[in-house]
């Protein structure tokens, strides 16, 4: 009778242990506020897109990160454009990646082509040569009521090709409005 004791008890320690090991870690990044803006919304869509341009590019290569431009100005930026583009450039280095550092807000864009799409200036060309970069990550927020819209992308220099792109939005709380006013 001791023996079987042994055994049940055994057997319910094991399964409760197996139990316990399944449990699935919590996501750290399911309890983001929804309505305030924080590091991590950018850091979660900054690791996604550097994880898709690695396979892509692999890590060897060099990116100028420049400044996220206001949709509708592509010639302009903001506190809230420049800021998460340094912390998309802290994603692409903690990924791996070599980093070249704009705080670009003109010249990554030249003027509109006929057929509404924009080309990277020339600037951005003669920089990746000497760097030798061969992508550049480039992004652009359109502001809504309650939201931003952000889109980044990461393009071949060569050929202007997008490689990889994400797309992710914030909450439009004080903070946020604050860096779009400067």
């Amino acid at each position: 009778m001791k023996q079987l004791n042994k055994i049940a008890f055994f057997c319910l320690v094991t399964i409760l242990s197996v139990g316990c090991s399944s449990t699935p870690k919590p996501n750290p990044y399911s309890q983001l506020p929804s309505n305030h803006f924080t590091v991590s919304h950018s850091r979660i869509a900054a690791k996604a897109l550097s994880s898709q341009a690695k396979k892509v590019l692999g890590t060897q290569t060099s990116v100028i990160v420049a400044s996220f431009v206001d949709v509708n100005d592509l010639t302009k930026s903001s506190s809230l454009g420049r800021i998460i583009s340094q912390q998309f450039g802290s994603g692409f280095v903690q990924d791996g990646f070599d980093v070249i550092d704009l705080l670009l807000r003109k010249n990554i864009y030249i003027s509109e082509q006929n057929n509404g799409e924009f080309l990277l200036s020339r600037k951005v060309r003669d920089l990746s040569a000497k760097h030798h970069v061969h992508a550049v990550v480039v992004g652009a927020y359109a502001v809504g009521d309650d939201t931003v819209f952000i889109t980044s992308k990461v393009i071949d220099i060569a050929t202007n090709r997008i490689l990889t792109s994400i797309d992710f939005s914030i909450p439009l709380d004080k903070n946020v409005r604050n860096m779009l006013n400067n």
